[in-house]
């Protein structure tokens, strides 16, 4: 009996001493791969929300941010949970659009972008974390 509690006793502290950190850290790698989702998501929202046909007129221009600004806004954030990679490519997309935003001002007429739209949106469908950048926390 006694040697049964003895192992019970020291079967709990090990459990505690090594279970409670590896449960904080993998719920904070969790946190950061859903925070790293949230904000792509939310990128692909924002181009997806963007009128397929721009004109001078388009409520697409006074919104505050912009989809472009949005974007560059949501790349700056992934950048900063380590995604260097996938960073580049949204601001890339942004900038594609912050052009798009300069021509279809210019323009009298409507600016059909339909196809470069769903092109970036695939585009950021494809998109991939690096997984060791999560668990790791190394910045890459």
């Amino acid at each position: 009996m006694q040697r049964d509690v003895f192992l019970t006793i020291v079967g709990l502290l090990v459990g505690t001493v090594i279970g409670f950190p590896m449960g904080l850290r993998t719920n904070y790698i969790i946190g950061r791969a859903f925070e790293y989702r949230a904000f792509l998501n939310q990128a692909m929202v924002e181009v997806r929300l963007v009128s397929a046909k721009l004109k001078k007129s388009s409520y697409d221009y006074s919104r505050v941010p912009r989809a472009d600004q949005a974007d560059r806004l949501f790349a700056d954030q992934i950048e900063h949970l380590g995604q260097k990679a996938v960073a580049i490519a949204l601001r890339q997309i942004a900038a594609e659009l912050a052009a798009k935003f300069d021509v279809a001002r210019e323009r009298s007429e409507d600016l059909d972008f339909e196809g470069e739209k769903e092109h970036w949106i695939k585009k950021m469908e494809t998109l991939k974390p690096r997984w060791r950048v999560f668990i790791c926390g190394v910045r890459a």
